[in-house]
């Protein structure tokens, strides 16, 4: 009505405008509410949500989407660092129980290492066995004590040294104690308990050991060549798989009667040699074997007639395999030169790794393990280094930030002892000084 009166029209609609006042209505909007005071500043943007006016809204997201996650793997950085110090290839890996940050690690000369993952630096390392390979290294679940073997036909007890205590030298440090055996050991491991005194090795026979006697408390054989390697259950403690150079996985009972076979319970022939062994630690009746045809067989205990699972995506024999401490995932390491990851249930049914992982310089790997909390993975390889990895590989580096976070608790501990410290910020800084008789 008012555009019809100020065009000069009477009517509207067939009515009378006579008497009609015109008035006119401005459209205001506040500048605050659209306009931010700086560039930085987030503003709210008026929207149509009416789904007729975004026919192609599904489309488009599952296209950002998928973009999103080629352009987050295409720039993933998986390697975080490597540990470098030991002259000879890296053998076997384990972490302290404890202390999580403390990593143990023995190579082909002997040497054995124990490292600070955090600092990135070495606490301590010492000879272990002479002329001859760490071919077993075990950590007990007390936190006081480790265990290794070697081809130098001995098993030893070491007690961990302190951190902080520089004046003891690797020359004077000595196995609590030795055990003497008539043949070279070549594994050695432990059950799962802290109250455990009992442990286990292997040769050509599995020989059952006691911290309070010399000797071996019981044998198991089964006519096999030498035992290449064995792991405890680590539920039910007294079940004992192990792998031997005749192709043959045995499951051995330690409750059972050690005359002839008693104490195994079930023997299995593989085509070729199993290399590793690694219990699932939330599903204990499975347990993961790495062979030498380049794949991985997942068995169940109570069917050992037929794979669970195979996993095949390595193209070198498999040196190394090892459980997540969720029993989720599965790590391996290759004589390929590479360490691989699965995950999910898809992924081992398809039985194809989520991620590969491989350097120029790194040569084949004999050793894995996965961190604590599961985020990070270790590889031990030929090539004498040590290197950690994320378990994610596009996951955003968090290692270096819990690293400086330790390191400026540590500084502002000192501070606060010589009397003086400083709360900073990325845009302040407040000085505070301490006396005696308060601040």
């Amino acid at each position: 009505e008012k555009e019809l009166i100020m065009n000069g029209r009477k009517t509207f609609g067939g009515k009378s405008l006579a008497g009609v006042k015109p008035t006119v209505k401005a459209i205001s909007r506040n500048r605050e509410e659209y306009v931010g005071e700086t560039k930085f500043d987030v503003i709210k943007q008026e929207r149509n949500l009416n789904p007729v006016y975004h026919p192609l809204e599904k489309p488009i997201e599952y296209t950002r989407a998928l973009n999103a996650v080629k352009v987050q793997k295409i720039y993933a950085k998986p390697f975080v660092y490597a540990l470098a110090g030991h002259t000879d290839g890296i053998y076997k890996m384990a972490f302290h129980p404890d202390k999580i940050s403390w990593l143990l690690s023995g190579s082909c000369d002997g040497e054995v290492k124990i490292w600070n993952v955090a600092t990135q630096k070495p606490i301590f390392s010492f000879a272990a066995h002479t002329n001859s390979f760490v071919q077993g290294l075990a950590v007990h679940p007390d936190g006081e004590k480790f265990f290794t073997c070697g081809t130098d036909k001995t098993i030893k007890i070491w007690h961990y040294p302190e951190e902080d205590n520089e004046v003891l030298e690797a020359s004077n440090y000595q196995a609590v104690k030795t055990y003497l055996t008539e043949e070279p050991v070549l594994d050695v491991d432990i059950r799962n308990s802290k109250k455990e005194t009992n442990f286990a090795a292997c040769s050509s026979k599995i020989s059952l050991y006691d911290f309070e006697r010399s000797q071996a408390i019981a044998t198991y054989s089964w006519g096999v060549d030498s035992v290449s390697t064995l792991r405890f259950n680590p539920v039910e403690k007294d079940i004992i798989v192990s792998a031997a150079t005749d192709r043959s996985i045995v499951i051995h009972d330690t409750r059972l009667s050690t005359k002839s076979s008693g104490a195994s319970v079930r023997k299995l022939i593989m085509e070729n040699r199993t290399n590793c062994l690694s219990w699932n630690p939330q599903e204990p009746f499975y347990f993961a074997t790495g062979n030498e045809d380049n794949n991985i067989y997942i068995f169940d205990m109570r069917r050992l007639h037929t794979a669970h699972r195979v996993l095949l995506d390595h193209v070198g024999a498999v040196m190394s395999v090892e459980y997540s401490p969720t029993g989720t995932q599965i790590l391996s390491g290759s004589y390929d030169r590479s360490i691989r990851l699965w995950d999910s249930k898809e992924q081992l049914e398809s039985g194809r790794s989520k991620q590969i992982y491989h350097t120029k310089r790194m040569q084949r790997v004999f050793s894995t393990i996965w961190t604590k909390d599961e985020k990070y993975v270790v590889s031990g390889s030929d090539d004498t280094n040590i290197r950690v990895w994320k378990a994610e590989a596009s996951a955003i580096r968090v290692f270096k930030a819990a690293r400086n976070g330790l390191l400026n608790r540590l500084a502002w501990d000192n501070r606060i002892r010589s009397g003086a410290f400083y709360l900073g910020t990325k845009f302040s800084e407040v000085q505070i000084m301490i006396n005696r008789n308060g601040i």
